[in-house]
């Protein structure tokens, strides 16, 4: 057989064409950041300064009576205080101190009416605005972020609450994320990674935070219900708990931020009619009371409060004790072997592939060193108050 090396004499040879170039599409646009370009990105964003960051999942949890609700409709009222034309105008109102991107405000309110008048109406007559929350639209009833057509749902009702308040919607709340989880179990891996596919979702396709109100577990010291893969789909998680009139806000995971504690004082409100500015009323004709927050000093919080805090914790320390929590959670476990935890901070993104013998094995002995975990043979538990 003879192998020809040369074209004939009437075919012309194609030019050639490096390898790299043939490979290249010639529409491609490169999607490559260099490190040399890091310091030109943007810093974080927040639409409420050191809790809740843009283009994020969050968590506010905590034990029954912990005063989580009343929190959570704090901020969902401060993000919607101001219509349009005053967000146009270059109005501005803080949270507690807190800077706030305001717009519009999609508030789930699973648990039924029950409650959200009297709170919505004693925020307003404290604030002495009366039309302040006017950008909140309220949904009082469960949906299923399991379901693709009840997803679709809340994306249209958040595109109608846009349109209609003429603001984009900044915050979309879950009030309870259990009553938005249809018939599923928290603490099956397989059902949560459905749930959190609604929940990217509900971020993606509104652009709008997504906060959930959740419960906290029955052992506190292992945080929030529900498998790892939820706690994995969650930016930034915060723990409420209250003691006498004092209601704390303690940072668990964040994305990069340091710990941020946020103390108030409740104080108890009459209601009063919003047209009238007489008492409300029950159908028994007793005073119509709530609760609202009010920020809080060193001087307010109980000494025993105070002692209960514990050691701040790093991102890093934070969110490696967040994960040994979840999983011990999941597996209702007493402990997990060591190699186990250090995969896991991976899993987590607490470590890199680099740094995750050495960094896992340092924030394994800070954390034992601040008494929050246990090492005992290969094995690690979270220690016992």
């Amino acid at each position: 057989m003879i192998r020809r090396t040369t074209p004939p004499n009437n075919v012309t040879p194609l030019p050639t064409v490096p390898a790299a170039e043939r490979s290249r599409p010639a529409t491609r646009q490169s999607r490559l950041l260099y490190c040399a370009d890091v310091n030109e990105l943007a810093d974080p964003d927040y639409i409420v300064e050191d809790l809740l960051p843009k283009d994020s999942v969050v968590a506010i949890y905590g034990q029954p009576g912990s005063k989580k609700g009343f929190v959570v409709v704090d901020l969902a009222m401060t993000v919607g205080a101001l219509t349009a034309d005053e967000v146009k105008r270059g109005l501005k109102l803080n949270w507690h101190g807190k800077e706030v991107e305001h717009g519009a405000v999609l508030y789930v309110w699973a648990e039924g009416q029950s409650g959200i008048k009297k709170r919505v109406t004693a925020w307003r007559q404290m604030r002495q605005r009366m039309h302040a929350g006017h950008s909140v639209a309220i949904i009082d009833r469960a949906i299923d972020l399991r379901n693709s057509g009840s997803v679709d749902e809340l994306v249209a009702d958040a595109a109608e609450a846009a349109d209609a308040l003429g603001l984009p919607v900044k915050l979309i709340v879950l009030d309870t994320l259990s009553r938005c989880s249809g018939s599923a179990n928290i603490n099956a891996p397989g059902e949560m990674s459905e749930l959190v596919n609604g929940l990217e979702r509900l971020k993606t396709e509104t652009g709008a935070v997504v906060v959930l109100l959740h419960h906290e577990g029955k052992d506190e010291s292992r945080g929030m219900m529900g498998a790892t893969t939820l706690k994995g789909a969650i930016d930034a998680e915060f723990k409420v708990r209250s003691e006498d009139d004092v209601v704390t806000v303690e940072s668990g995971k964040s994305k990069d931020d340091s710990p941020a504690t946020f103390t108030f004082k409740t104080r108890v409100v009459d209601v009063l009619n919003p047209v009238t500015k007489q008492p409300m009323l029950t159908r028994k004709g007793k005073q119509v009371t709530t609760l609202t927050l009010e920020t809080a000093d060193d001087s307010d919080i109980p000494k025993g409060q105070k002692e209960a805090k514990g050691p701040k914790l790093n991102p890093k320390q934070a969110n490696a004790l967040g994960a040994l929590r979840s999983w011990l959670i999941d597996r209702k476990a007493d402990h997990m072997p060591d190699d186990n935890w250090r995969a896991l901070m991976l899993e987590f993104g607490v470590v890199t592939e680099e740094d995750r013998r050495a960094l896992a094995y340092d924030l394994r002995d800070q954390l034992d060193s601040k008494n929050l975990i246990r090492v005992e043979k290969g094995k690690v538990s979270l220690a016992r108050k």
